[in-house]
């Protein structure tokens, strides 16, 4: 394992949706591509460094990099900002020589290639196989190499639609169990950026 660091800014609901927040700092700080993914026109195909979390009883940030710009925000989208905190978090990651239980405690949002083979075959093994997929690629994002087998089991599936910048998507809620040590509110799956895909332990 390695001791991975990021920052949570957490603040009172404001009933902005995650989409609308994102697209506020991206506007801001149109010169980071760190708040809105971009270079230019062009989409960056990584874990976004920046993603935008509306949960239960609060709003949240979560960053890889020093969340410096946002410290000064106070009014998002003409709504005032109190009791804004900002933590770093230090946490280990990576192969774990037992299995841990987790849950999505946001809907997991999978890509179009996972949806068609879902439909087809209705077997949660290919859901395991995306969340295996997904713990890769964020590996990479800490520059993490992976030298053992990751290990997927899901105890417990729930199907749930989400309205996704007007489209509805095919989500789940998701009980697995995984020997991975992934960090509580780490996020993997498609529209991460905007909250899908959290992650605590169950």
């Amino acid at each position: 394992m390695i001791k991975v660091s990021f920052w949570l800014t957490e603040f009172p609901k404001t009933g902005i949706d995650a989409n609308r927040i994102r697209g506020y700092f991206g506007n801001r700080f149109k010169d980071n591509p760190a708040y809105h993914n971009h270079s230019g026109d062009k989409i960056l195909y990584r874990t976004p460094l920046v993603q935008y979390r509306t949960l239960k009883d609060r709003d949240q940030i979560f960053s890889i990099i020093p969340p410096n710009d946002i410290f000064h925000i106070n009014v998002i989208n003409n709504k005032t900002i109190d009791n804004m905190k900002i933590r770093k978090v230090d946490e280990l990651f990576g192969i774990s020589d037992k299995m841990i239980s987790y849950k999505f405690i946001t809907p997991y949002a999978i890509n179009e290639r996972v949806y068609r083979e879902y439909l087809r075959t209705s077997d949660k093994e290919v859901i395991e196989r995306s969340i295996i997929g997904n713990i890769i690629s964020l590996s990479k994002s800490f520059d993490y190499q992976i030298k053992e087998r990751i290990v997927v089991k899901i105890k417990k599936i729930k199907k749930v639609y989400e309205n996704i910048r007007g489209v509805d998507n095919l989500c789940f809620y998701i009980d697995f169990d995984v020997n991975f040590n992934i960090p509580d509110y780490m996020a993997i799956g498609k529209h991460r950026s905007i909250g899908k895909g959290v992650i605590n332990v169950k």
